[in-house]
């Protein structure tokens, strides 16, 4: 199952805009750098339990997953973003502050539910990276169609699906003041309904109307083309907040079938036994893209290193940071 998030590239054109925003951003900085704010409430207490009472929520050192608190690196990180710097610099050009999430998982119903927090200096910043968002998660194979919600303004719904894998996920990402939220449902059978909007629409009433005073935002401080130039320099981001679902759905509920399969990918094998012994590590790319066969680089998406570490199901291949699905073998 290909998870992988898509990266569009900026061709020189938009390199030269880039140059030339972040010059203009430079210039019309004022003279004394502001202190960034910290959102109040704090993000961890305004995000909502999940329905029913079943739900066994993961363990905060699980990597891999939204749970606790997280910065742009963490993020980055977390969503398995292939140009994770990248990711990083257009967080913080849109004024990204500081995230938090949960991940839930029940035993009746085998769902996942995730619910994440990202605070934003301004409204302007957290819309933008809600536009990013949408336009990757639309981009990207796993997509199938928009779902609506009533009574939000700014947000998105996105129906995503792997049936090979009977991974399927209902997600939405909406604005309310300052901050951008995520709340997903994921299931390995099409049994969703509209938990997931039901949910989200709890979350959103429940939330407070800013996290950062509308005073403080950059966009009612000065006339700021800060966000405006992030917006042209992140546009090559996939912001990738829905697909991180995925990952999480794809790793967690591979793991084991019970209360306590939320357990971390570097000690359970996607099919839920036990790692195998030490393996030699596998020398990766920095964009995890390749590995060194001692003499060249090898593509990660179609070859496999003949000593790395697989799955015991033989599916799944160890990268030192990720399990990878195993290509399937040509047609002979």
């Amino acid at each position: 199952m290909d998870v992988s998030v898509r990266i569009i590239s900026i061709g020189p054109l938009g390199r030269l805009l880039c140059v030339i925003g972040v010059g203009a951003v430079m210039l019309l900085q004022p003279a004394v750098a502001l202190a960034a704010p910290s959102p109040s409430p704090k993000l961890e207490g305004i995000l909502l339990s999940p329905p029913g009472t079943d739900f066994v929520e993961a363990d905060n050192t699980t990597p891999g997953i939204f749970e606790g608190p997280f910065d742009a690196a963490g993020y980055a990180d977390i969503t398995s973003t292939n140009d994770a710097k990248q990711a990083e610099t257009t967080l913080d050009h849109d004024g990204f502050l500081s995230g938090f999430g949960r991940t839930w998982f029940s035993s009746k119903s085998k769902h996942i539910y995730v619910e994440a927090v990202m605070a934003f200096t301004g409204a302007k910043g957290a819309k933008a990276w809600l536009s990013q968002s949408e336009l990757a998660d639309k981009a990207e194979v796993t997509y199938q169609h928009p779902i609506t919600i009533a009574g939000i303004e700014s947000y998105y719904g996105a129906r995503l699906a792997d049936t090979a894998n009977h991974v399927y996920a209902d997600a939405y990402v909406f604005v309310k003041g300052n901050d951008t939220f995520l709340v997903s449902t994921v299931s390995t059978k099409d049994d969703l309904a509209t938990t997931a909007a039901t949910q989200a629409k709890l979350q959103f009433d429940s939330a407070p109307p800013y996290t950062v005073p509308p005073s403080q935002w950059p966009e009612s401080r000065v006339a700021n083309v800060a966000l405006d130039a992030a917006k042209v320099f992140g546009a090559g981001v996939a912001g990738i907040l829905v697909l991180a679902v995925i990952v999480t759905a794809f790793l967690v509920m591979r793991s084991r079938r019970r209360p306590m399969m939320l357990q971390a990918a570097s000690v359970l094998g996607p099919s839920g036994g036990a790692a195998a012994a030490p393996v030699p590590a596998v020398q990766m790319s920095d964009d995890r893209r390749s590995w060194w066969d001692g003499a060249n680089w090898k593509d990660a998406e179609h070859e496999v290193p003949p000593a790395a570490q697989r799955s015991d199901d033989g599916k799944f291949w160890w990268d030192g940071q990720t399990w990878r699905a195993i290509p399937a073998a040509p047609p002979s």
